[in-house]
């Protein structure tokens, strides 16, 4: 009976233990979000208006954009891995819009320059998975 009893409890302690990690990640990246510095960051790359990656780095700073584009990136990967709801991200964050702005800049093939060793080129492809996932729920939700 003792040994029921410590099993059950054992499930229920994970159990409590996940949410808290779900909920402790979730404030993490809601403090993240509401940052000064990234506001900054991304108030300057949702207003500027740029139709390529040398334009996007002009209007807002190479800084700036790996900041947006990383954040995008590891919230894909913990939304992936159900590290945080998913719902929470698609429902609080413009993912698609932010997505197909960044795209322009992070896929462009001729950001392959040798001066830019010390920001290592990416394609971010949780970043753009999220914004299919984002995309998808868009369309199912019939906006």
């Amino acid at each position: 009976m003792g040994f029921v009893a410590s099993a059950i409890f054992a499930v229920l302690e994970l159990r409590s233990m996940a949410r808290d990690r779900r909920t402790e990640l979730a404030l993490r990246m809601t403090e993240y979000w509401c940052s000064l510095e990234f506001q900054e960051a991304a108030a300057k790359f949702l207003k500027a208006r740029f139709t390529s990656a040398k334009e996007a780095e002009e209007q807002c700073s190479l800084p700036a954009l790996l900041m947006a584009a990383g954040f995008f990136e590891k919230i894909g990967y913990m939304a992936r891995k159900k590290l945080v709801p998913m719902d929470m991200v698609l429902e609080t964050m413009p993912v698609e819009y932010c997505w197909e702005k960044t795209k322009i800049w992070a896929l462009d093939k001729e950001l392959d320059d040798p001066e830019r060793a010390r920001y290592p080129r990416a394609t971010y492809p949780n970043f753009e998975w999220l914004a299919k996932e984002d995309r998808k729920k868009r369309l199912a939700s019939g906006q």
